[in-house]
């Protein structure tokens, strides 16, 4: 598989902390933060897969809310 070189920036102490964390699991920065994001994802899917129902249901609601016509007395 080939890979994609993709350049992030971050501040001076966020790059050392994550260099620290990277060398103590025995990883190198890049596979650190490839681990890290692949985690996020999966946790990200499995909430919105988890969610995905309650997510239709108050898109239906609001859809029905503006379709209501507002009648004001007068």
């Amino acid at each position: 598989m080939a890979q994609v070189r993709i350049s992030i920036s971050l501040e001076k102490a966020q790059a050392e902390r994550i260099r620290q964390h990277a060398e103590r699991a025995g990883m190198d920065v890049s596979a650190y933060l490839v681990h890290a994001a692949t985690r996020q994802v999966v946790d990200s899917d499995a909430i919105e897969e988890q969610f995905a129902g309650v997510d239709a249901l108050i898109a239906r609601a609001e859809e029905e809310a503006g379709a209501i016509v507002h009648v004001v007395p007068v």
